[in-house]
């Protein structure tokens, strides 16, 4: 399994999105991952997240995909008919990274879930990722037809705003956060993921120093 927090590793002075997550999306990114790997492919594609997503049948936004027609069992079968997939491992591994474009994918989730003003960022911010994604928006019209139409505005219901955490807190989280990740590479042996560590949690130290 890859390292999530090092994958996502944010810009000087961001937020890490990660930590913005939900225990159930967390699950997706792992559930594609294993999809990926079970095909076969060299990285972890946004058709893979969303595979992942239908395999938790029991969260509400892959209720709301399973409702209109969509099933993983259709969505695995999309993916093996397009031809952009062709490409395959030369032998199996456990261990594949996020694709460019599945990054820009949970990064839209997360900038949905902030303009919403939502504490975490779930599967329902990931539905509204996925359906501006040209590659799969059509996956889901082929295995939702007519019904898809509804998929933005239930997966939007969804969306609840909280108030915001306050400053100077999520800064402190981000310096706990990240000293925590410094010691997991520490304890790795993985020198240069130590060192990007350590210069996150300097930075937000920084920000921290700023702020009081």
């Amino acid at each position: 399994m890859f390292k999530l927090e090092y994958e996502l590793i944010p810009p000087a002075g961001k937020p890490c999105m990660l930590d913005s997550f939900s225990p159930n999306l967390i699950t997706v990114i792992s559930f594609a991952q294993e999809e990926a790997v079970a095909l076969e492919h060299y990285s972890v594609d946004p058709e893979h997240l969303l595979a992942g997503l239908l395999r938790l049948t029991d969260d509400c936004g892959a209720a709301v995909l399973l409702r209109r027609g969509a099933s993983l069992e259709s969505v695995i079968n999309e993916i093996k008919n397009e031809s952009t997939k062709a490409t395959k491992l030369e032998s199996t591994t456990d261990s594949l990274s996020l694709s460019a474009s599945a990054k820009l994918i949970l990064e839209s989730a997360y900038e949905a879930a902030m303009k919403m003003n939502c504490r975490e960022c779930g599967t329902q911010h990931l539905i509204l990722a996925l359906m501006k994604y040209d590659p799969t928006a059509q996956i889901l019209a082929n295995c939702c037809g007519a019904s898809i139409s509804g998929i933005e505005s239930e997966a939007r219901s969804l969306c609840v705003s909280l108030p915001p955490l306050d400053d100077i807190q999520l800064l402190k989280k981000q310096v706990s956060t990240w000293q925590s990740r410094a010691e997991m590479a520490r304890d790795q042996g993985n020198d240069e993921l130590f060192r990007q560590a350590i210069e996150q949690k300097s930075k937000y130290e920084k920000l921290l120093a700023d702020h009081v």
